[in-house]
């Protein structure tokens, strides 16, 4: 099975969170991130990036352009930031990135799996924003909820015995 060119940016993304440190936190986090990684290297899982077709800039953009709470930068920053953001935001769209997992027969995004969808991301913000291990773990989580080989991979539903 081939892997998507955004899955391969997530993948890289998610190698570029490993941390050398031995703790047994950043030990159990790597894990994670390996798992995860290999995951959508096997094609297990995957992430699909979907263009946001009901975003509100207003409420994209919050109050990060309002001078009464940043009252350290100056009106004309934050003219310049909003009219640059407003650019960016038309030119490279605003993005829903959700996680899915194979059955066996089809990708799976809403039967067996929550917390996969994340929304509100312009560009390519979502790689590398430490959102790809989260959703990446519920898709992973979903696929081994199901019969599973001795190796590890999903069973045909049409070919269990």
């Amino acid at each position: 099975m081939k892997i998507s060119s955004f899955d391969k940016k997530v993948v890289i993304s998610l190698f570029n969170q490993l941390t050398p440190e031995k703790t047994e936190t950043s030990t159990e986090r790597n894990g994670e991130i390996d798992k995860v990684a290999l995951a959508v290297r096997l094609g297990k899982i995957r992430f699909i990036k979907q263009e946001d077709q009901y975003v509100d800039l207003k409420a994209l953009s919050g109050d990060l352009f309002d001078p009464d709470v940043n009252i350290d930068i100056s009106k004309e920053e934050l003219k310049r930031s909003e009219s640059a953001f407003r650019v960016r935001v038309h030119r490279e769209g605003v993005w829903i990135v959700e996680s899915q997992y194979w059955t066996g027969r089809a990708w799976e995004g809403i039967e067996g799996i929550s917390n996969n969808v994340i929304c509100g991301f312009v560009g390519d913000d979502f790689v590398g924003s430490g959102y790809e291990l989260d959703l990446g773990r519920e898709a992973l989580a979903a696929y081994n909820s199901q019969p599973l080989d001795a190796l590890g991979f999903v069973i045909d539903p049409f070919r269990q015995e």
